[in-house]
This record gives structure tokens, sequence and C-alpha cells, in this order.
């Protein structure tokens, strides 16, 4: 649930990978959940989604969930530098 589009379709990690996975990590620590969950789900169904899905619903309201949101695009290069 923590890592990166770009981490689950085996491509090369950077910085950006640690960006999304701190905006998982402030929608749990704050909102008290993780922003969606794979748990259940095959890989192929995983990996649909991370191609094709944004994550929009987070537990957060305001300030905080433009910044959770901007944190998982993804697209690595529209998160934060």
């Amino acid at each position: 649930d923590y890592a990166s589009p770009e981490q689950i379709l085996s491509l090369p990690a950077t910085t950006a990978t640690d960006i999304y996975s701190l905006g998982v990590l402030l929608c749990e620590w704050i909102g008290g959940r993780v922003p969606r969950s794979f748990a259940g789900l095959s890989y192929p169904d995983i990996l649909q989604r991370v191609q094709t899905e944004e994550v929009t619903s987070v537990p957060l309201r305001g300030d905080l969930a433009v910044i959770a949101c901007k944190a998982m695009r993804r697209d690595p290069g529209e998160r934060y530098g």
C-alpha cells in the first residue's frame, strides 16, 4: 500500500518514490488510514490500478489533502521535487 506506482511497475526508484510513500504516511498518521489498499487484489488488478488511477480520496481535508494528493501523483514528475 506504500509502494509508488514506479516501484510496483519495477521502474527505477528516485526521491519521488520516497515522496509518494511520505504522502501515504501522512494520510495514515493524521487521517487514520492509508488512501488505498491493494489487499485481496490480484497482481494484474494492482498493475491496472496504478497505471490508470490517481489517488484522489484521502482521509484528510483542506491543505493537508492537497499536499497528500500532490505527493501521491501517479507521474513522479508531478510530485514535489
